[in-house]
């Protein structure tokens, strides 16, 4: 969460073990990972036959409460669950430990397994993606179903309807409005009180032209950024245009600031406004790029959204996209080999910084890569694969690159 009341917690989780760390209260810019800025408060196991399929915080502004989704190992029988527990200890924690410190006399504390809050049992496809606002979570699962629980009810259901035909992809939220990825290329818009639909937006198809290699950033030669001419008037558009086709898309970001949950004037209320990040790949025989190349494109919301922007950003498809920590970005997106780059998008995107999660690493296929942006502290946490965590602080010198 970005803040509020409460201790500040980072969670991540591999297939079985969830770990929640408590973030240091005094924490400042540039202080490295080595001084103890982050304390695994607590662990959770999860007992044979189960996995963890998604988990965030309950809440936008706190981490009191941690919402993890449950599934069955392949080839299991067992149910699928949407399980909330308090990360509030019940007593003062008499030992803490500080990343690094494995002292047996520092024990974080255990959670135990059925020591839950609340459950919720009425998916039947593995829950994929959840998202939370100030008053709903919402839960999205393998089958395209979704649901919105009602927080000052006890979580009781509030809607539920089917998104996609086939699994959701990705799912964002603001206080107003759902926005969900699908196998058949569309983004679809919805109110996120009772899941009717707002939007419907077609991205997998872009007119472009290749142009040159954005400058300003930490761009390889042999890994150029090639923009997308996004050409509005049909009748406009030059011979050499090319059609770049998506084969799917794979992320959805919407911005975490102030104007995200506006809704324009009276005569356009009930349709979101401002900007929304998607991420797609390249479909198979594209000139512009190598089948399954990710394209970034910001789309600008209203009665008629546009494509303002469109990006070859990255080799692999991208798995993740952070936003922040400030109202103007910066947008970052993670592919699937580990590679994060930050992109600005005044007055339209550019890559200005490039890191590698791998850090040398030799990584085989495509590995699963999470970002998280902590808008308080200038943060961005990166986990790749299943044994490391990463902590990139915004410098103070001179360009404030990670």
């Amino acid at each position: 969460p970005s803040g509020g009341a409460g201790s500040r917690r980072l969670a991540l989780a591999s297939e079985r073990t969830v770990h929640i760390y408590r973030l240091a209260d005094n924490d400042v810019l540039g202080v490295k990972i080595a001084d103890s800025t982050l304390t695994l408060e607590s662990t959770l196991e999860l007992q044979a036959g189960f996995r963890v399929t998604a988990l965030l915080f309950r809440d936008e502004d706190s981490a009191r409460a941690l919402v993890i989704a449950l599934g069955p190992e392949q080839g299991g029988r067992e149910r699928n669950y949407i399980r909330i527990w308090s990360c509030e200890p019940s007593r003062p924690v008499s030992g803490d430990t500080p990343l690094g410190d494995s002292s047996p006399m520092s024990a974080p504390r255990a959670l135990q397994r059925e020591g839950f809050i609340v459950s919720l049992n009425e998916h039947v496809a593995a829950v994929t993606r959840l998202a939370v606002s100030s008053t709903y979570l919402i839960s999205a699962d393998a089958s395209g179903e979704c649901r919105v629980w009602q927080k000052s009810r006890g979580f009781a259901l509030r809607a539920e309807a089917r998104l996609h035909q086939g699994p959701i992809e990705d799912l964002a939220v603001d206080r107003h409005f759902a926005y969900s990825l699908g196998q058949d290329l569309l983004v679809k818009v919805w109110s996120v009180s009772d899941l009717k639909p707002v939007l419907t937006i077609e991205a997998g198809n872009l007119q472009a032209s290749a142009l040159a290699p954005i400058n300003g950033g930490q761009m390889l030669p042999e890994n150029p950024v090639i923009e997308l001419a996004l050409l509005k008037d049909e009748a406009a558009k030059p011979e050499a245009a090319l059609l770049c086709v998506l084969s799917r898309l794979t992320a959805v970001r919407r911005p975490a600031s102030r104007w995200s949950g506006a809704q324009g004037p009276t005569r356009t209320a009930g349709i979101p406004r401002g900007m929304l990040f998607v991420a797609g790949t390249v479909a198979k025989d594209q000139a512009i790029a190598g089948e399954d190349a990710a394209v970034l494109m910001e789309w600008s919301l209203g009665s008629t959204p546009v494509c303002q922007s469109a990006i070859v950003a990255h080799d692999a498809p991208i798995a993740s996209i952070a936003y922040g920590p400030y109202d103007n970005g910066p947008v970052i997106t993670a592919d699937t080999r580990g590679l994060c780059r930050v992109w600005d998008y005044t007055p339209r995107l550019w890559c200005s910084q490039q890191i590698e999660t791998s850090l040398g690493f030799e990584i085989a296929g495509n590995i699963y890569v999470g970002i998280a942006s902590d808008p308080l502290q200038s943060s961005l946490y990166s986990i790749a694969g299943d044994q490391r965590l990463l902590v990139w602080r915004q410098r103070a010198a001179p360009g404030n690159e990670l």
